[in-house]
């Protein structure tokens, strides 16, 4: 009796187990890992139309497993643009990677690469000895460390551009710039035919949700989200295929080649800073032991190394997890994701020094202070005190009425980033503004004054 008992109690414990298992996989089409599944429907209007785009947004980055794997032609496209970078007796390869959709390959990328195209890609590293690896008896050209495959043993066969040679290969010839439409891709490659070197390469997967406008994604908009979510893969991919990454958005503007900054920093990860404030960039980010900034991920320097790619798989996780969060934003989801992963992964994560890696959301022209502030990140008193503390005006407009910038103010800068200027027609006039007063050396208006003073 005892036995017929125990093996009834048995049995009702399963049923409930099995019955608990079948509400939470079987809840309906919504459920589960199918919650970013695009066929999911709005019922009785708990699912919003934007909710369920942002949902196929991640679905078609994604699936069960994880980020998507990259196709045969985004690994192709990215093998031609890379270089090799020997620097402290590392050799690694490096691409620069930015998406556009059909407005921004039209009115924006060719500022981008216009900017790109003016800088030798070997521009400052013998500075540093470091030095941009060639194929041996190649002149330059597309051989300056092009169509190698990062996981043979064919790097070897590369040796160092000798003392004041040139590869023959400039800045926008790194540049794999990813579309979403045929129109994009055309437009994307119209510009090759211009005579520049970047790559082109559509991703079929990422859907429009609006194809043809000519307006730019809405903050927190469906689109917005949706970008997140290719942005991360595009990274991570690219990462996992063994390539240093240089990530950034279309509208920014290099002035002059970020590698010299960037290998000497030895950071695994950098970005822009959200606001004008104290860094210091050769300082590691961590918790608890210095001020913590906000970063800007318009601009992202990433290393293929083991920690990087673990977090930068937790970022798109996050991204999964609160998919149905309508105010979703890529870069709120990097900053706490990164900060919590980067101590446990030992990951070298820093700020890039925004003295020099500028964005236009910074007040006035650019951002400065004194090296000798940087001292007051780790203080246990000022680290107490109300954040305010650390955030600065910037440097003076150059005519205060015209609230002009010249060239005092922009002879250091590396990049400048043009977030924060309202409409596209903004964004496109005042990146035209600046490319044009940095040729001439004359002062100009470049950003919207009457957002960001």
């Amino acid at each position: 009796m005892d036995i017929t008992q125990n093996v009834t109690k048995f049995i009702k414990r399963w049923n409930f187990l099995l019955i608990a298992v079948f509400v939470i996989h079987g809840a309906g089409p919504c459920s589960g890992r199918i919650l970013i599944n695009n066929l999911c429907k709005s019922d009785n209007e708990t699912v919003s139309p934007e909710t369920i785009f942002t949902r196929a947004a991640a679905r078609a980055h994604s699936d069960n497993l994880g980020v998507s794997v990259p196709s045969s032609l985004y690994r192709s496209t990215l093998r031609k643009a890379s270089a090799a970078i020997q620097y402290r007796g590392e050799d690694r390869k490096w691409v620069m990677v930015t998406m556009a959709d059909k407005k921004v390959a039209e009115k924006v990328l060719p500022l981008t690469l216009q900017a790109l195209w003016r800088l030798p890609l070997e521009q400052g590293l013998e500075s540093i000895n470091a030095n941009l690896l060639l194929r041996q008896g190649s002149p330059g050209g597309d051989e300056a460390g092009g169509d190698v495959d990062v996981g043979s043993s064919s790097l070897d066969a590369l040796v160092p551009l000798g003392p004041g040679a040139s590869s023959g290969r400039n800045m926008s010839s790194l540049l794999v710039v990813v579309t979403w439409d045929a129109d994009g891709q055309k437009a994307c490659v119209e510009l090759q035919e211009q005579g520049f070197d970047h790559k082109c390469v559509q991703d079929h997967l990422h859907e429009l949700h609006e194809v043809g406008s000519t307006k730019m994604a809405a903050f927190h908009s469906p689109e917005f989200n949706a970008l997140g979510f290719a942005k991360i893969k595009y990274l991570y991919n690219a990462l996992s295929l063994g390539y240093d990454v240089m990530a950034m958005d279309a509208d920014v503007l290099v002035l002059q080649s970020p590698f010299p900054f960037v290998l000497q920093q030895r950071a695994q990860l950098a970005a822009l800073t959200e606001r004008c404030e104290v860094v210091d960039p050769s300082m590691q980010l961590q918790l608890g032991k210095a001020r913590h900034p906000n970063q800007n991920i318009g601009v992202m320097f990433a290393r293929a190394d083991g920690p990087v790619m673990r977090c930068v798989e937790r970022w798109f996780g996050s991204m999964v997890a609160h998919v149905d969060y309508p105010r979703l934003w890529d870069q709120e989801e990097f900053n706490k994701v990164i900060s919590s992963c980067a101590p446990h992964m030992g990951l070298r994560w820093h700020s890039l020094d925004n003295r020099r890696f500028v964005s236009m959301c910074y007040p006035q022209c650019g951002c400065t202070y004194p090296d000798s502030e940087r001292e007051l990140l780790t203080d246990p008193v000022m680290r107490r005190k109300h954040f305010e503390w650390s955030y600065r005006r910037g440097m003076p407009y150059e005519d205060p009425e015209k609230r002009t910038c010249g060239p005092s103010t922009w002879s250091d800068w590396v990049l400048a980033h043009f977030p924060c200027q309202g409409s596209l027609r903004d964004k496109i006039v005042n990146m035209g503004r600046l490319m044009e007063g940095y040729m001439l050396g004359e002062p100009r208006v470049i950003k919207n004054t009457e957002k960001v003073p």
